[in-house]
């Protein structure tokens, strides 16, 4: 047995032996697929996510104006960022499993348009308690979305050059924010045919959303046979590739439906996920808050939140191409998760000082986030065929529950101790947490290798 790689004799399933002729052929397919794919499918796939975060978050740039107008507390408003992710928990895993069986063009259009429809209905929402059942709704619609894509590129692209896809789609995340910043702060400053800015901001956010969904019918392929842009061999490749994977990922890990969601390690992956959601919704989703704080305008906020995310943008390409590089994906996780608690940290220690405070929150969404697209590397070490759909989707439900923890225990320290401080150094918890178990993982066999 080697002592680099013990993994490797716990699996039947060994790479075949190949020629250098047969070394050259295999990087010209993974070249043409891996090209192909991120030329024509990746950015539509980034540009679906980025109407979804926005729609997801755009509630944090609304709370500059509509916290007053419907009365609400820090805790009211942490308590209705988070029922989002109540109602993604409980329907993820349905959503998920209908996606596999009805295919993902026509899930993803109908989750696309009914989240867009529900998300503009919150511009009408009229107290406290109407704005819990719109976002409850709105996440139960969503629910299915990400995990979806997720099984979608297990069909698409081959496990060692599936981090830098990953990682364009998730490029929707901080794209979201450095464009829907600089609109949200206009969209305040609006008052049209007597409705305010923040409602004019869900209507005009969430338009995109619902033609974007209907265009999924149109322009998604649903899998490699579907498509004239690859050519015969390069599909043979491609299913011989994919197949060696689910094999190794069948021996090794869980397969059916039922062992992945009773599975430990699946369990301990959504905990993982759901320590890195605590840090990095809970503090998205007061930072622009924060930021006004400092006596900004709304653009100006807009604006300042849009060049974080720019960083945030830049720093998870690079982040992500180097996981690839390496084929390295526990230390990318972790490591990631570990600079995210340190600038949470330094947060809360400098909070008397907002500018400087909002710094450090500002730096830890832009180290943290990569977190996000390593991490998905690791689920299909383990899980395939309906387990990978499965698993994906219960890991999911579990880490949706972050962004219902984080957001309500800084509201609840904002208004219980007077202060974002304490609530800080509760959320940088999360992803210490999660450093902590994603480590662990080094010790299952599934994970002790490089892809």
């Amino acid at each position: 047995m080697s002592a680099i790689h013990p993994a490797r004799a716990a699996s039947d399933v060994e790479p075949e032996a190949t020629t250098p002729v047969d070394a050259v052929a295999d990087a010209a397919h993974r070249e043409a697929v891996l090209g192909r794919f991120t030329r024509r499918i990746a950015p539509y796939l980034a540009l679906l996510y980025l109407f979804l975060f926005l729609d997801r978050t755009n509630i944090s740039f609304a709370a500059l104006q509509m916290n007053k107008a419907l009365g609400l507390s820090a805790t009211a408003f942490g308590l209705a960022v988070g029922m989002f992710s109540l109602g993604y928990f409980v329907f993820e895993i349905p959503s998920t499993l209908l996606l596999r069986r009805f295919g993902a063009r026509r899930w993803l259009a109908r989750i696309m348009v009914s989240w867009g429809v529900l998300s503009l209905a919150t511009a009408f929402v009229f107290s406290s308690g109407s704005l819990y059942v719109l976002r409850f709704l709105v996440g139960a619609a969503e629910a299915g979305f990400v995990p979806g894509i997720l099984y979608y590129l297990t069909r698409w692209i081959p496990a060692g050059d599936r981090g830098r896809v990953i990682g364009v789609f998730m490029l929707g995340v901080p794209m979201a924010t450095i464009i829907g910043s600089p609109v949200s702060g206009f969209l305040l400053g609006q008052d049209w045919l007597g409705l305010q800015g923040w409602q004019w901001l869900f209507i005009a956010e969430s338009v995109p959303s619902i033609l974007l969904g209907l265009s999924i019918l149109f322009v998604l392929p649903e899998q490699p046979a579907d498509v004239d842009w690859l050519t015969p061999a390069n599909k043979r490749w491609l299913q011989g590739e994919l197949g060696r994977e689910q094999a190794r990922a069948a021996a090794l890990g869980r397969s059916k439906l039922s062992e992945a969601l009773t599975s430990p390690v699946v369990l301990v992956l959504g905990l993982i996920y759901l320590g890195n959601g605590v840090g990095l919704f809970g503090g998205a989703a007061f930072l622009p808050l924060i930021i006004r704080e400092l006596g900004l305008s709304y653009a100006a906020t807009g604006w300042t939140m849009s060049f974080t995310y720019v960083l945030m943008a830049v720093w998870m390409i690079l982040w992500t191409r180097h996981s690839d590089h390496t084929g390295e994906r526990i230390w990318h996780v972790a490591g990631a998760s570990l600079l995210g608690v340190g600038c949470l940290v330094a947060a809360a220690i400098t909070a008397g000082s907002p500018v400087v405070a909002a710094f450090w929150l500002g730096l830890s969404a832009v180290l943290l986030n990569p977190a996000t697209p390593a991490f998905w590397n690791l689920p299909p070490k383990y899980l395939s065929g309906a387990g990978a759909a499965a698993g994906i989707a219960w890991i999911s439900s579990i880490g949706a529950l972050g962004a219902f923890i984080g957001p309500l225990l800084l509201g609840f320290a904002k208004d219980h101790f007077g202060g974002f401080s304490g609530g800080l150094l509760l959320i940088a918890i999360g992803p210490l947490l999660s450093a902590v178990l994603t480590v662990g993982l080094k010790r299952h066999r599934a994970f002790a290798r490089p892809d």
